[in-house]
């Protein structure tokens, strides 16, 4: 089906625990609404290091450690777990690594970028892996891609996007932005619902109503994303979360996923 398209910047970080938190969200207006959308993905460049970080007095954050409480009082409000311990022992010393490793990705092949951001932030917020380090971010991606993005060159490209966000009038991720073909722009600037993207796109593009396509199965969407927590199928399906286990059963069966309990939720991953 052709749709007029709009552009739309999705503006994000690999550390931004918001980001993390609107999976569910943005999972489901993709999948449903992405035939309307021309989808670039920029890098907000949120901590180049400590060392010139200028804080953050709304969420409490001045030093590594300060993030392990707002990260956990967020996840308990957003649905997505996070364990954030790794920021005592361990911290993340900059975002930027992982973000110029993206910006590689991204030069040739958008999808495999988005799967690599994906599990950039399950390593950071669930596996406490300190996503800095290049050794870490080796495991996640071919280690030639890792060395060649760690250079001062694609440094400057994670620069280039932040200043473009801030030009798209975004000061914070995460953020999405719609820009429709006279120019009109249309800020979603923070967290939102599903039905307030759509809103938002119906907005940009000037119309009352949009045509969504079906969401993927669970079994399809397993495939593309290996692991998926419960508050992301619950959004996904329009479940309430204590069914979602039983869903999943339904669903799956037992042989092609595993259970694995996290911090008061769950998630699955394919087996």
């Amino acid at each position: 089906m052709v749709h007029e398209k709009v552009k739309v910047y999705y503006i994000s970080d690999p550390i931004c625990s918001h980001c993390w938190g609107l999976e569910p969200q943005l999972n489901r207006f993709f999948a449903q609404y992405g035939d309307y959308m021309d989808l670039h993905v920029l890098m907000g460049g949120i901590l180049p290091s400590w060392k010139t970080f200028p804080g953050d007095e709304r969420n409490g954050i001045y030093e590594e450690k300060d993030t392990i409480e707002h990260w956990r009082e967020y996840a308990e409000t957003s649905g997505m777990p996070i364990d954030g311990s790794l920021m005592q022992d361990d911290p993340v010393a900059s975002s930027f690594p992982a973000s110029q490793v993206f910006k590689k990705l991204q030069e040739k092949d958008t999808k495999k970028a988005n799967l690599f951001l994906r599990s950039v932030r399950e390593a950071v917020f669930v596996q406490n892996q300190n996503i800095s380090d290049a050794f870490v971010l080796s495991k996640l991606i071919d280690p030639g891609v890792v060395s060649q993005a760690l250079t001062k060159d694609y440094e400057a490209k994670v620069w280039v996007d932040r200043e473009k966000m801030k030009s798209l009038g975004a000061f914070v991720t995460p953020a999405l932005i719609f820009i429709n073909k006279d120019g009109k722009k249309v800020r979603k600037v923070g967290n939102f619902s599903v039905r307030e993207y759509e809103k938002a796109l119906k907005r940009a593009l000037r119309v009352t109503e949009l045509k969504p396509k079906p969401v993927p199965s669970l079994r399809d969407w397993l495939k593309e994303q290996p692991i998926i927590f419960a508050k992301e199928i619950a959004v996904m399906y329009d479940l309430p979360l204590a069914f979602v286990q039983r869903f999943v059963a339904r669903e799956l069966g037992t042989d092609a996923y595993t259970l694995h309990l996290f911090r008061g939720t769950f998630y699955i991953k394919e087996n």
